[in-house]
């Protein structure tokens, strides 16, 4: 699957602090946070696109549905649509000040 939406050079970062670029190493990193949260699944809304950006919130949640983490993702697409970098953030976006 990640070789039909994922450049062979995409790039994901987050705050975690994770940074993966490569598709072997996202999965590798996939596959780490199933073994950390088994069962848990992330429930995402439509993506908003423009150009060759995207962006989608998401909700990251156990098997009983309570939430372990909440954050939107900022996209950069290549020419052919797939993701060419992810950038992950956690939580509510700052308050804008007056």
């Amino acid at each position: 699957m990640l070789a039909r939406v994922w450049t062979p050079d995409g790039v994901y970062s987050d705050p975690n602090p994770t940074r993966t670029v490569g598709r072997a190493a996202l999965s590798d990193t996939i596959a780490a946070l199933q073994h950390r949260y088994p069962g848990a699944r992330f429930r995402c809304s439509a993506p908003q696109t423009h150009h060759s950006a995207m962006r989608t919130t998401w909700i990251f949640r156990k098997p009983d549905g309570s939430e372990i983490a909440h954050g939107m993702d900022f996209f950069e697409l290549a020419e052919d649509g797939r993701i060419r970098r992810v950038t992950g953030f956690f939580g509510p976006p700052p308050v804008v000040g007056k």
